[in-house]
């Protein structure tokens, strides 16, 4: 990092953030690795990063941080799971999760973003010190991949020690554009099913060459912490500060399904342009101060909006110790 950006970071007085950005091995074979484990890098670079803190504004209802502007938001909303009898360890609980947060989370999906009809696809618990990764070491698998019965949502980190998942430095979406077409189809049978029309419609038009006339459908991150964040907090990088033909890179993954694995890339976001890239934290975020973060919108290219909110974890430099980050993060598909 420049000494002039590190020099203007203190004398403003914001945070600094370790981000760790990867290129990966077009020669590896992605379908030699476990589920969801991409690879190892060809390259790895890290960069500091400005973090602004976007706390004071962000929700109030003049705030420019929106969906539309920046494919990113943050909403205050306090989880029934957040009051007694329940307590954050109601949080690890599959039961509490399906039968009391999952609703949660579509009523709140609904509300922000006018959605009809709102599929949860996964919940994750952060739960755990992020750890470096070994040299020539591939990341350890996400969850029990036997567990899920690939019918309903999938849950990760809600078991034993062996089991908790750690922050995550890397930047990336979650899903490139055509990973997010490819779910569609492959996730499972209540995604392929309510998205029926929808997968028809751009079949038609991707065989006929003609424009698309199906309808709007988006995947989200509904990202919570499930106490106040001291250190690795999440981090979302302002999508109009990057070029996306120009700094994103697939990074393909092997996923399973009841019709078969399929692969589905996430968009790692290369670091040699980093200095150009805006970066915003909530400091100190809440348990009532939720994160939205796009991954995909069918209709964002067309209508002139960011189609994507990069992010991560990154190290906040000058912060020792403090307590380990606990959130829950619930990626979801909605249709209009």
């Amino acid at each position: 990092m420049s000494t002039t950006k590190v020099q203007t970071a203190i004398a403003m007085e914001h945070q600094l953030g370790r981000c760790t950005y990867i290129e990966p091995d077009p020669s590896a074979d992605p379908w030699a690795n476990d589920y969801y484990v991409p690879g190892l890098p060809k390259s790895i670079l890290t960069h500091d990063n400005v973090l602004h803190d976007i706390g004071p504004e962000v929700f109030q209802d003049s705030s420019p941080f929106k969906l539309a502007t920046h494919a990113f938001t943050a909403v205050k909303h306090k989880s029934i799971l957040q009051s007694p009898p329940y307590s954050k360890q109601s949080f690890f609980s599959e039961e509490t999760i399906t039968n009391i947060y999952t609703p949660e989370v579509i009523s709140l999906v609904k509300s922000v973003t006018g959605a009809k009809e709102v599929v949860i696809i996964t919940t994750s618990v952060r739960s755990k010190d992020y750890a470096p990764p070994k040299k020539g070491v591939k990341r350890p698998p996400v969850g029990d991949i036997s567990k899920w019965d690939m019918k309903s949502p999938m849950l990760s980190g809600l078991g034993d020690e062996n089991s908790r998942l750690t922050p995550l430095r890397l930047v990336h979406i979650d899903y490139s554009a055509e990973a997010a077409r490819t779910m569609l189809r492959n996730f499972n049978p209540e995604v392929w099913e309510t998205a029926k029309d929808i997968i028809e419609a751009e079949d038609e038009a991707a065989a006929s060459g003609t424009e698309y006339k199906g309808g709007r459908y988006a995947f989200y991150s509904v990202w919570r912490p499930l106490k106040t964040v001291k250190k690795d907090p999440l981090a979302v990088c302002d999508p109009n500060t990057i070029d996306r033909e120009r700094d994103l890179e697939d990074g393909p993954l092997k996923r399973p399904s009841l019709k078969g694995d399929y692969l589905a890339a996430f968009s790692l976001v290369k670091g040699v342009r980093a200095e150009s890239q805006k970066w915003y934290w909530i400091k100190e975020q809440k348990e009532d101060e939720v994160y939205f973060l796009q991954f995909f919108d069918n209709f964002a290219e067309k209508e002139g909006r960011p189609l994507a909110a990069p992010h991560c974890s990154p190290e906040l430099l000058g912060v020792e110790g403090g307590e380990t980050r606990e959130s829950v993060e619930t990626r979801v598909i909605a249709f209009w």
